[in-house]
């Protein structure tokens, strides 16, 4: 099981839903790196 990404074409979408960490509110469209969701799992990059 398991695996690797390598030989695989993936996608990841920005969130386009309210974020917060540690308890504050982050403003996705001004991250330079904005968090994503990948396989319907919010990451970070």
């Amino acid at each position: 099981m398991g695996g690797s990404f390598r030989n695989e074409r993936y996608t990841a979408q920005v969130a386009d839903f309210s974020v917060s960490v540690n308890q504050e509110a982050v403003n996705n469209a001004e991250q330079t790196y904005p968090l994503l969701v990948f396989q319907e799992l919010p990451i970070s990059r």
